[in-house]
C-alpha cells in the first residue's frame, strides 16, 4: 500500500471520526419567532454543542426568489369518495406516527425558553376553553414552568401576538432508536 493508499485511508478515518463526533455530540436549535412589527421566524442550527457558529436554516426576512414551475401534464382524477383506500403501509405510518413523534420528543431537551404571547379565538368561550387546555400543559410540566411564559388570553377579539425565543437541544445518535422502531412497524406491515 503506497503514499496515496494510506493517505485515502487515513482521510477515510477522519471522516468517520468527523461524522461520530457529529453525531454524539449536542446539536443545538436555535428558534426566534415574532409578529411586531411583522411575522418572522428564524431557525438556526449549532452543531458540537454550540462550540460551532450557527448555521441559519430559516429566515423569513429574508426575500426568497421565485421559481419556475413547469406546468404538469393533466393528472388522472382520484376515485369518487373523500379518501382513496389507504394501503396497508399508510395505515402503519399513520399508527406508528403518534409512537415516533414521542420517542423523538423524549430526547429534545429545553435548554431556554422564553414565550411572551397574546391569543384570543373571537368567542370568549372558545378562548377560556383553550386557555384552560393549554394552561396545565404550560404550568403542569417542569420543563416548561421553570422558564419565562408568560401568556395571556384576549376574549374581546381574535388575536395571536407574541415573541417566542428558544433554544432546543439534541444527541443526534438517540433519535436513531425510535426512527429504526418506526421504519421496522412501518415496512414490517408489508408481510
Amino acid at each position: 500500500m503506497g503514499l496515496i493508499g494510506s493517505l485515502i485511508l487515513w482521510s477515510l478515518l477522519g471522516l468517520l471520526l468527523a461524522l461520530v463526533l457529529l453525531l454524539v455530540t449536542p446539536l443545538r436549535l436555535l428558534i426566534r419567532a415574532t409578529s411586531q412589527p411583522r411575522v418572522n421566524c428564524q431557525i438556526a442550527v449549532q452543531p458540537l454543542g454550540g462550540v460551532c457558529p450557527p448555521v441559519q436554516i430559516l429566515d423569513t426576512a429574508k426575500p426568497r426568489r421565485k421559481k419556475k414551475h413547469a406546468q404538469k401534464p393533466h393528472q388522472a382524477r382520484r376515485k369518487k369518495g373523500r379518501f382513496p383506500e389507504m394501503t396497508r403501509r399508510t395505515r402503519a405510518i399513520l399508527s406508528g406516527a403518534p409512537e415516533l413523534i414521542g420517542g423523538l420528543l423524549r430526547r429534545i431537551t429545553i435548554d431556554r425558553l422564553s414565550l411572551d404571547a397574546e391569543f384570543g379565538l373571537g368567542d370568549p368561550a372558545e378562548t377560556g376553553h383553550l386557555y384552560g387546555i393549554v394552561t396545565p400543559v404550560l404550568f403542569g410540566i417542569p420543563a416548561i414552568s421553570s422558564r419565562p411564559v408568560s401568556l395571556r388570553p384576549n376574549f374581546e377579539r381574535a388575536t395571536l401576538s407574541g415573541d417566542v425565543n428558544a433554544q432546543l437541544s439534541v444527541i443526534p445518535a438517540t433519535l436513531a432508536r425510535p426512527l429504526l422502531r418506526f421504519a421496522w412497524h412501518v415496512f414490517r406491515a408489508d408481510r
